[in-house]
């Protein structure tokens, strides 16, 4: 529950500030894209506002998902990337590339709710 309330505060802070959370960074010949859905296991159906970070290489930038559950993040090439998505109400998960060679599509997750109070 810690982490989800840290994420929540980082959320808040991130959108207070105006980085906003789809902002395309600089151009940088080495960053690419990594992208999917992220849906319910149970029902299938997409998942809005669930967040989304690459802890190497933006820690500080949450990204969220669309109405229809999409996310795109950024990553550095030759480095580890390393997702975490979740939402309140549900199990955080984590899938990571090492190292990454290029832009990566169709990374789903499907996460399952949360059964502790």
């Amino acid at each position: 529950m810690k982490r989800v309330a840290q994420f929540i505060l980082i959320a808040c802070f991130t959108l207070v500030v105006g980085n906003g959370c789809h902002d395309d960074p600089p151009y940088h010949p080495d960053l690419f894209r990594i992208s999917g859905t992220i849906t319910d296991s149970l029902t299938g159906n997409p998942i809005d506002s669930a967040w989304v970070t690459n802890e190497p290489t933006s820690p500080e930038q949450l990204y969220f998902t669309d109405s229809l559950g999409g996310y795109e993040v950024h990553a550095l090439e030759g480095v580890r990337a390393e997702l975490r998505v979740g939402k309140e109400g549900y199990v955080t998960k984590e899938r990571t590339f090492e190292p990454l060679r290029g832009d990566l599509g169709g990374i789903d997750f499907k996460l399952v709710l949360d059964s502790l109070p």
